[in-house]
C-alpha cells in the first residue's frame, strides 16, 4: 500500500466505499462508526421529504406561474398556517373574480405581499431564462431561503 505525503490532506467527505449489497453497506457503516469514522449511507425517500417537496413545488411555480397547485403546496409546506386560513383567501379571490375574468386570473395569488416565498419566486422568474436547471434549483434554495423555512431535525450520519 502506498502512503500519502503528509502535505496531502484527505477528508472523510472525499472517500466513498462501494458494496454489492445494501446489507453489506449497513455492516460497513456500522464498523466505521465503531472506529469513530462518520459514515453516510443512501436512504430511500429523499424526494418525499418536506424540504424536497417544497423545492419541487418552488421549481414548478418558478417555471409556470399558472401552476396554482404548486402555489397551494408552497403555502402548505412553507407556512405554519392551517390550510383553512389561506384556502379561504384563495377561494374568496376566485369567487370575487369578474364574470369576464381574463385567462390567468388569480395566478399571481400570494405573490404581492401575501407569501414571501411566492413573491421571491416571482422576482426570480425574470432571470430564469438564463439559468440551467441546477442553477435554478440552487437559486430557489438560496434566494427562497428554503433551509430556514422547512425545519427538520438534524440527520445522523449513520442510522
Amino acid at each position: 500500500m502506498t502512503s500519502l505525503p503528509a502535505s496531502c490532506a484527505i477528508f472523510v467527505t472525499e472517500i466513498a466505499i462501494l458494496s454489492r449489497s445494501n446489507a453489506r453497506v449497513q455492516q460497513i457503516a456500522a464498523e466505521l462508526q465503531l472506529q469513530g469514522v462518520p459514515a453516510a449511507i443512501a436512504q430511500a425517500g429523499l424526494l418525499k421529504t418536506q424540504e424536497a417537496l417544497l423545492a419541487i413545488a418552488c421549481i414548478r411555480r418558478l417555471n409556470d406561474p399558472a401552476d396554482t397547485i404548486a402555489s397551494a403546496e408552497i403555502h402548505a409546506l412553507a407556512s405554519s398556517l392551517e390550510p383553512e386560513s389561506w384556502l379561504e383567501d384563495r377561494l374568496q379571490l376566485m369567487a370575487e373574480a369578474p364574470a369576464d375574468k381574463p385567462r390567468g386570473y388569480g395566478n399571481d395569488w400570494g405573490e404581492k405581499g401575501g407569501n414571501v416565498l411566492l413573491s421571491a419566486l416571482a422576482q426570480m422568474r425574470r432571470d430564469m431564462q438564463v439559468l440551467s436547471p441546477l442553477e435554478a434549483l440552487q437559486t430557489v434554495i438560496a434566494q427562497g431561503q428554503l433551509s430556514k423555512i422547512v425545519r427538520v431535525p438534524p440527520v445522523s450520519l449513520h442510522t
